[in-house]
Parts: C-alpha cells; sequence; structure tokens
C-alpha cells in the first residue's frame, strides 16, 4: 500500500498546486479527494477474498470518508493480515470494527478517518511510511 498512498499523496500536491484559470475571473483553487481500496480485498482464496466490483464499493467508502474529513485527503482500505471471517459487506457496513478486529487496515492523509454518521472515527496514520498494522 506504500505505493498507493505515495501516489495518491502526489496527486493531492499536483492537483491543489494547480490552479485552474477561468477568463475573466483568474486562477480557481483545485483540490482533490481520493478513495482507494486493492483487489483481491481479503486473504484467501475464492469469491470469499472478494471481487473487483467489491474493490470499487470499499474505495468508494474510502472516498467519501476522504470527503467528510475536509477537501483534499486522500484514504485507503485494504484487507487486513488476519484471517478472519469477515466479509466485505461487513467491512463497507462497520470499517472501523473490521479495521479493530484486523480484517481490514486503513490509512489517511487525515489524522481522523470520518467514516460517516452514526460510526465513530478511526485513528490514521497520515504518513505512508508507516501504514496500520
Amino acid at each position: 500500500m506504500r505505493a498507493a498512498t505515495e501516489i495518491a499523496e502526489r496527486l493531492r500536491n499536483s492537483i491543489g498546486n494547480a490552479p485552474f484559470e477561468i477568463d475573466e475571473v483568474g486562477a480557481v483553487p483545485l483540490s482533490i479527494s481520493l478513495g482507494f481500496a486493492c483487489w483481491p480485498f481479503l486473504p484467501g482464496v475464492g469469491a470469499s477474498r472478494g471481487g473487483w466490483q467489491e474493490a470499487v464499493d470499499l474505495a468508494d467508502r474510502a472516498l467519501y470518508a476522504s470527503k467528510r474529513g475536509g477537501r483534499a485527503a486522500w484514504t485507503g482500505l485494504w484487507g487486513g493480515d488476519a484471517i478472519t471471517d469477515a466479509t466485505v459487506a461487513g467491512i463497507l457496513r462497520d470499517p472501523e470494527g473490521a479495521i479493530a478486529s484486523g480484517a481490514a487496515a486503513a490509512c489517511s492523509s487525515r489524522a481522523q478517518i470520518h467514516w460517516g454518521a452514526g460510526e465513530a472515527e478511526v485513528a490514521a496514520d497520515p504518513t505512508p511510511d508507516h501504514p496500520p498494522a
């Protein structure tokens, strides 16, 4: 995931440092929010690992977590190293619980990941050098 977080950070910085010029208005600042997930998502074999569509759903979940935290952020969500009975649907419903159980891991450019209304915030490691275990 280190490479993914480095790419996300480069994109965030590149977009943020390149204002969009509009005639009669001038430079308009841009920002980008990103979400990403790996595929296959869970360790193991077969369909239980999650297909590409589930990876898109997980990346979308991460994208909305970035947006909830404010502008110009990235969040990554990927399967943990622990073999558990977790499902992609369960991780989508409760990312914090999945992270706590080791079924998933997350990293963000923000100190807190805002998963959504009614869901607790998860502390994130904002540096790609130290992805969570």
